[in-house]
């Protein structure tokens, strides 16, 4: 038997070093078809920036917490999505690192004020400067999948500044924008895009957005809260319809809160989302080039508990709905606000831990993206992630480790040490867990006589036991004084 687990750890550790040699991508649009390295591509994302209970999105800087990203990244992975939409900009790049080497690509959306004027020289000029700097620091990463200029400046900057909208000083600037980028970048160059509060202002030549004033620009994204009814289906048609362009949704999806009952609704959500990524898959092109759509981002990975507050720090979870949408199942008059913004997550996040709760919709998504993968319903597996462990590597004389994933609930875990010879270190935890939540256990570098282990690799151990079978999962951690 010892002889059995150290060949099975010598094999996993020799396939995890042949993972790790990555090569740049080649993105390309064409006609309404994205590919990447040369084949059809399908954007299966979230929009991600995850703020823990108590922070505000506005100043926390999520990128420099890879305790907490990498863990998210594992889950996001498992649950079948390729893409990562990012609404604020990085400021560590081993974000985009740990992006890919968790299979996830990145949406970069460079920003553009809400209230700068953009018909003059400067307003316009400062834009062109970020997105010179973004693509110059950016465009050789790997992780790379497209730049977004701008979050609704067609409604938010437009509409909202002007009593008389000006489109076309928008869309002129977004054209110039995208040609900025491709010379930036060369004859090998990432997409374009920029994300459209909805659909009303595309391919309209008095705005300036038709397909002859937007030559440069490779798609659009539009972003639709339409929940899931016909008039999401039609959308597509819509779509279609005002543009050769290929399009991407990058947002949309449905809150948890019940603003009838005035409780959480994680069915209804789950029930919602499910509906609108069977209609979004019915619209692919990578599985008919003569469909419009290359994909979609689901919003959000995670509640926001200062959504309300507009970034600021909160630790309260609202539930003052603060719009209405007619679409939602939630839906009772005009006059009623049905939209509640701290809670689009399709994980539920506990203050005082950053314990994130995946809900059932997570579990709906990994169906419909990862129908073979571990932890579907249809699957006889019991994990729902990898494992992640951070720091890795970790010095066992003055730090720690901590060893993350997720498993259905009722799962009775074993977590092992061993060293890459498969001797027993240490029994980290043996219970059972009976949540769907992140599991972590934190390794103090020690083994069972509580010396400090040797530099070296060393492997992490977990075998789950549960109502569908009994399944083991091995990790790679680096121990380094």
């Amino acid at each position: 038997m010892k002889k059995h687990i150290r060949r099975i750890l010598l094999l996993a550790f020799s396939i995890q070093l042949l993972a790790a040699v990555v090569f740049a991508a080649n993105v390309k649009i064409v006609g309404r078809q994205m590919f990447v390295d040369g084949k059809p591509f399908t954007v299966k994302g979230v929009n991600y920036g995850y703020t823990p209970v108590g922070s505000g999105y506005a100043t926390y800087d999520w990128s420099i917490h890879p305790e907490f990203y990498k863990a998210d990244f594992a889950l996001i992975r498992a649950m079948g999505a390729n893409t990562l939409r990012l609404h604020n900009l990085p400021t560590d790049d081993k974000m985009l690192d740990a992006a890919y080497e968790y299979g996830l690509y990145v949406i970069i959306t460079i920003p553009v004020s809400w209230v700068d004027n953009l018909a003059s020289t400067a307003g316009r000029d400062t834009v062109l400067a970020d997105v010179t700097t973004y693509v110059t620091r950016w465009k050789d990463h790997p992780a790379i999948l497209m730049w977004c200029i701008g979050n609704e400046i067609n409604y938010w900057n437009i509409v909202d500044r002007h009593a008389t909208p000006r489109y076309s000083d928008w869309y002129s600037l977004l054209n110039e924008c995208a040609r900025t980028a491709h010379e930036i970048e060369g004859a090998h160059y990432h997409p374009v895009t920029t994300a459209e509060s909805e659909i009303a202002n595309l391919g309209t030549a008095s705005n300036g957005s038709d397909d002859a004033s937007m030559p440069d620009l490779d798609l659009w994204a539009v972003q639709v809260y339409r929940g899931n009814t016909p008039g999401f289906a039609t959308m597509f048609t819509d779509c279609q319809a005002k543009s050769a362009k290929p399009f991407v949704i990058t947002e949309f999806g449905c809150d948890a809160y019940n603003t009838r009952t005035q409780k959480e609704d994680q069915t209804a959500q789950a029930d919602c989302i499910q509906g609108m990524l069977d209609t979004l898959h019915l619209n692919l092109s990578a599985d008919s080039p003569d469909r419009a759509f290359v994909g979609g981002c689901l919003f959000q990975w995670a509640d926001d508990w200062s959504k309300n507050q507009w970034g600021a720090a909160n630790s309260t979870h609202d539930t003052s709905a603060t719009w209405n949408s007619p679409n939602y199942y939630d839906f009772e008059d005009t006059d009623t606000n049905n939209m509640n913004e701290e809670w689009w997550g399709l994980c539920a996040i506990s203050p005082g831990t950053d314990t994130k709760t995946l809900r059932p919709a997570y579990y709906r998504v990994q169906d419909k993206w990862a129908p073979n993968s571990q932890g579907t319903a249809a699957s006889s597996n019991v994990f729902a992630s990898d494992i992640t462990n951070y720091p890795n590597p970790f010095n066992p004389d003055s730090g720690t480790t901590t060893i993350a994933f997720t498993v259905a609930p009722g799962t009775a875990v074993k977590v092992k040490i061993y060293d890459i010879a498969g001797r027993l270190v240490k029994v980290l935890k043996e219970e059972t867990i009976e949540t769907y939540a992140q599991y972590q256990v934190v390794w103090d570098g020690k083994d069972d006589a509580n010396t400090a282990v040797a530099n070296g690799v060393y492997i992490c151990f977990v075998e789950a036991n549960g109502t569908q079978g009994t399944e083991v999962k091995y990790r790679k951690i680096l121990a380094l004084k």
